[in-house]
């Protein structure tokens, strides 16, 4: 007996199938075709029979071989037995047998096919023949294949649902400690630090906000997802990118004695378009490792141009150490996922093994590649491209060049390659350089300078040199005979305060912590060449500037806020006023998309959950109409996913601000989409509320001096971080009382409400209540409820069982109730305390003051009857500002008289002006 092949039966389809393959191959046996067609026919009634009666049909063909030629056997296969009675009624004809048994069921058709034995060759033909797939069995086979991927996919999004709703309850709980260390940095850079003291804090700070970054993406399930990862293109400065490196692995190369370089060709544009917190995630992984398997030397940072156009340009990035350097074996196991140079198990090293696989990743999304040049034993150079865009130009270092050309300097530095880079930037800066490596060379330098009437007119010493250090250098060149003593820089890898103080009291006033950049360098020679003030710098600086300062460029714009929380609203419209924009409010969608239509906005800041229309339906509607095509919406909300952000996107708006708000996310916002006209800025504003808008005329009080004055002694509420919610109201203590109290008004009753909801079927009413909470607890500070809201929000997704959704909303009545006693402890003094309190804190922050007169003289004038809204909204603003008038403004607004009120306004911002 001779198998020829088998495979299962799906349906009646495969029956004709078979039959046709039977009548072939009947026909290649030699059988006419009048018999062919017989024993076709007889295979194919008793096969329709089995398949009606039989759990699932295979077919089976066998030949075996007789002394007179060949029979043909068709056998039909069942794993289960038929009963007797089924059997009993089975069509008959042609030479069949049966049996079953514990292993199934076989009813077999045999026929004498031929009158020759087959060959091995016709014996492979007819198993050719058998084998072939025909379309129908291809497309049952591709549909089974789909069936079970779909069920495995199925299952893999059941994983991804569960895996981001962990993340989405987990992300607030991980980011709340993060934001408490930026903020608490931000707070004490704000203070009086000794210099070693800012730096440190600096660095935390810096190192806070990539760690960050890191943790945002890590916990966004929609960049989790495979293929959701991406890139972004904004504008940044690339001396500032690679200055957040090097706080990030400066301290590490100094604790090993490595120099850190920053070697950065002629001609790359300092500012750019890409992705800095990616392009920097690929250089610290780099740099960590350069660090970590280099024991003496430096670890260089190099970024050249390799092409430009006018789309763009491709840039080189490279980490180049001195290190221990791979073998070509152990450069193919890198940039793969957990794979390493050594992969012993008891590597000296550690790692995960998937820094490199993500940076291979990060650098595709870019337009570029990853690679390694290396030698062992003498290190290595990991390097990416990436394809950037030309920013707006940034500090131009041209512009002293005319001044500097022919003035000389001297690079005072044991490192070759950092005097390379030294000089190099200096070159760029229009200066003739000399260097040299060490103390003794640069006192020769000088003194043959000095002989041939070429003295140099800057030095740049580094600090550590053997032999005779920089600073020990600079006493010894002001002892020598020169005519004009140089100015002198000192550049440390140690930004250390001894160092510091020894410099200066060898009378050196510039120090610069290396590594160096273009912009530290520019900033030391424009200083020591033009006589300023002295300087030091390193490779980070605090920035204590107002952050919504620049918006003095886009005063008078006219802004929608959508958000239907009272205290939301006041936040937003107090940030907004106080930069001399002018604020109307919508409470839902549905009145957005009317305020619209009957009003011309600059701008639109739309919140996503609000009743009767969301953000997004409302944007929608908004987008339906060709005319505001162009409209910028900005959703300003409280979702901060990358799901939510590509909803708002799919929906057709610009932007994303995350809430609670901080000020220079909202200006960079305000900045990016607010299109210039006629009208806007401050020289359009009137001369009153313009002298008023001033932020340098009134100092901004930091929150601490705002305690001894709008805050009562007992200035702490348990489980609230007012520091930091102070902060983003920029110090205005009046306003984060006002918010206090909205708080305690509108959330008493969020239980019953969220109840009420529920009992009612209403699951996403009670999620909308939900969210609202979290957003005001994150306002005013209270970060343990706000995380406590999200997880509720989390579960009111959809509906599901009561009892834990109950247990959440207990847990939360619990701590809002003592948090709402603790405030009303807290704002009890307040109330009936002195009005000079309040008024003094303010007058503090008179550009608040400045900004609501501005607003409201504005509306006055237009007899807009929202006039009397704002009045109502920032009444203690008016009372502390204009307390001789404020009793007729009120007076005034209660009547409707806008009139009345304009001129009271009027007198009362002439009285203020004169004082």
């Amino acid at each position: 007996m001779i198998e020829l092949g088998a495979y299962p039966l799906h349906g009646l389809q495969s029956l004709f199938e078979a039959r046709r393959k039977v009548f072939a191959i009947a026909l290649e046996l030699g059988v006419n075709e009048l018999q062919a067609a017989q024993f076709a026919g007889e295979v194919s009634d008793l096969g329709r029979w089995f398949v009606a009666h039989a759990p699932s049909p295979g077919l089976r063909w066998r030949t075996d071989a007789q002394n007179a030629g060949t029979d043909l056997i068709v056998e039909f296969t069942s794993p289960q037995a038929l009963d007797a009675q089924a059997w009993s009624r089975a069509p008959g004809g042609a030479q069949r047998r049966w049996r079953k048994g514990e292993d199934g069921t076989v009813m077999a058709v045999r026929w004498p096919a031929g009158n020759t034995v087959l060959g091995d060759g016709q014996l492979a033909a007819l198993r050719e023949l058998i084998g072939r797939q025909t379309r129908d069995e291809l497309m049952e086979s591709l549909r089974l294949k789909n069936d079970a991927l779909a069920l495995a996919s199925e299952k893999a999004n059941e994983g991804a649902r569960v895996k981001s709703d962990f993340l989405a309850n987990m992300s607030h709980e991980i980011r709340t400690p993060m934001n408490a260390i930026i903020g608490m940095s931000h707070l004490t850079l704000r203070t009086e630090l000794a210099p070693r003291q800012r730096d440190y804090v600096q660095k935390i700070e810096g190192s806070a906000r990539h760690l960050l970054g890191i943790i945002n993406d890590i916990l966004d399930f929609s960049k989790i997802e495979a293929g959701k990862l991406s890139v972004e293109g904004v504008e940044f400065d690339l001396d500032g990118m690679l200055e957040n490196v090097s706080n990030l692995i400066a301290h590490k190369c100094v604790s090993k004695g490595l120099e850190l370089v920053f070697d950065i060709e002629r001609g790359v544009p300092r500012r750019l378009v890409g992705d800095p917190t990616r392009i920097g995630q690929i250089l610290i992984n780099y740099a960590n490792n350069a660090v970590k398997f280099t024991d003496q030397g430096e670890v260089t940072i190099l970024v050249r141009k390799l092409e430009e156009s006018a789309e763009g340009l491709s840039l080189y990035f490279g980490v180049r150490d001195t290190g221990i350097g791979l073998s070509d074996a152990q450069k193919a196991r890198l940039f793969q996922s957990f794979q390493q140079a050594d992969t012993s198990t008891t590597r000296k090293y550690g790692g995960t093994g998937l820094g490199l696989a993500i940076a291979k990743s990060i650098s595709a999304l870019m337009g570029g590649e990853v690679g390694v040049d290396s030698v062992p034993g003498k290190g290595s150079t990991f390097w990416f491209t990436a394809q950037l865009g030309r920013a707006t130009a940034g500090i131009d270092f041209n512009i002293l060049q005319s001044d500097l050309k022919n003035l000389k300097a001297l690079v005072v530095d044991d490192n070759e390659n950092a005097r390379i880079v030294l000089r190099g930037l200096l070159e760029d800066m229009g200066l003739v350089v000399d260097d040299v490596s060490s103390g003794q060379a640069a006192l020769d330098a000088l003194d043959a300078a000095e002989r041939e009437a070429t003295a140099h007119a800057i030095v740049f010493l580094d600090w550590q040199m053997p032999g005779m250090d920089g600073i020990e250098t600079s006493r010894r060149i002001r002892k020598l005979a020169l005519a004009q003593t140089p100015k002198m820089v000192i550049a440390t890898g140690f930004g250390r305060d001894d160092v510091i103080t020894e410099a200066r009291n060898a009378g050196i006033e510039s120090i610069l912590v290396k590594p160096l950049n273009a912009s530290m360098v520019f900033e030391a020679v424009a200083r020591e060449l033009s006589e300023g003030p002295a300087v030091t710098r390193t490779a980070s600086g605090a920035d204590d500037a107002d952050p919504l300062a620049p918006l003095g460029v886009i005063a008078g714009a006219r802004v929608l806020l959508v958000e239907d929380n009272e205290l939301n609203q006041e936040v937003a419209t107090a940030l907004l006023t106080e930069a001399g924009l002018l604020v109307d409010i919508a409470d839902n969608g549905q009145i957005a998309v009317d305020m619209i239509k009957a009003a011309a906005y600059d701008i639109v800041l739309m919140d996503m959950q609000m009743p009767v229309m969301d953000g997004v339906s409302a944007t929608i509607e908004i987008r339906k109409f060709p005319e505001f095509a162009e409209l910028p919406i900005v959703a300003m909300t409280a979702n901060v996913m990358a799901g939510d952000r590509e909803r708002c996107q799919a929906a057709g708006m610009n932007d994303h601000v995350g809430k609670p708000i901080e000020p220079l996310d909202l200006c960079q916002a305000l900045l990016r989409w607010v299109r210039p006209r006629s009208g806007l800025g401050l020289a359009s504003a009137t001369p009153s509320a313009q002298a008023l808008s001033q932020p340098q005329a009134v100092p901004q009080p930091t929150p601490q001096a705002l305690s001894g004055l709008a805050l009562p002694a007992q200035s702490v509420i348990e489980g609230v971080d007012m520091e930091d919610a102070l902060r983003r109201l920029r110090g205005n203590a009046v306003l984060y009382q006002s918010m206090l109290r909205k708080f305690v008004s509108g959330q008493q009753q969020l239980p019953y409400k969220l109840a009420v909801a529920l009992d009612a079927g209403d699951w996403p009413g009670a999620e909308r209540l939900a969210h609202t909470l979290k957003g005001v607890c994150g306002n005013i500070g209270a970060r343990g409820l706000a995380g406590q809201s999200q997880v509720l929000e989390s579960m009111l997704q959809a509906p599901g069982p009561r009892p834990p959704v109950d247990a959440q909303i207990a847990l939360i009545a619990g701590e809002l109730g003592a948090l709402i006693e603790r405030i009303g402890l807290y704002l009890q003094p307040l109330e009936t305390g002195p009005v000079g309190v309040v008024v003094a804190a303010a007058a503090l922050n008179g550009p608040a003051f400045a900004a609501a007169c501005t607003r409201l003289q504005a509306l006055l004038s237009d007899s807009d009857a929202s006039a009397f809204d704002v009045f109502a909204a920032q009444a203690d603003v008016f009372r502390a500002g204009l307390p001789a008038h404020y009793e007729p403004l009120r007076e005034a607004a209660e009547n409707f008289d806008a009139d009345e009120m304009l001129r009271v306004l009027r007198d009362g911002l002439a009285v203020f002006a004169a004082a």
